[in-house]
């Protein structure tokens, strides 16, 4: 009997086994980073939505476009989020050409990742200020 008991103890098979072998918590910045690419000019704007394979993570496409790329009226919070994208995506061997941000924003409209609209509510001398701020140089 004891005998029995520790083979029925010993052999069963935890049903939630996936779920052991993934994080309980994936913060979404995390996701984000999952996701986004430093050279989009090499892998294009799509790269963005293609499934990842992560270990102990899950993750799925991303495919609905988020609502401040795809409305016309902009609260000041979806600016700012297209302000913080176009500085997320600053290189920094490039910082110093004449119209590098207007060029960058230009480029991140071409690949669909801002809208054009939104585009031209982001204040590029707020960008070029803050780089060459002394904090940056």
């Amino acid at each position: 009997m004891l005998e029995q008991t520790l083979d029925r103890l010993y052999s069963n098979t935890y049903p939630f086994a996936s779920s052991v072998k993934t994080t309980a918590y994936q913060a979404v910045s995390e996701i984000k980073d999952r996701f986004s690419d430093p050279n989009l000019k090499e892998l294009g704007a799509t790269s963005h939505y293609q499934e990842l394979n992560a270990s102990n993570r899950y993750l799925q496409p991303i495919t609905a476009r988020p609502d401040f790329l795809t409305t016309s009226s902009y609260s000041a919070a979806q600016i700012g989020s297209a302000t913080h994208l176009v500085m997320q995506q600053v290189d920094f061997s490039r910082i110093d050409e004449p119209d590098y941000p207007k060029n960058l924003l230009q480029e991140l409209i071409d690949n669909d990742l801002i809208e054009k609209d939104l585009a031209k509510q982001v204040n590029l001398s707020y960008i070029e200020s803050f780089f060459n701020d002394r904090v940056c140089a």
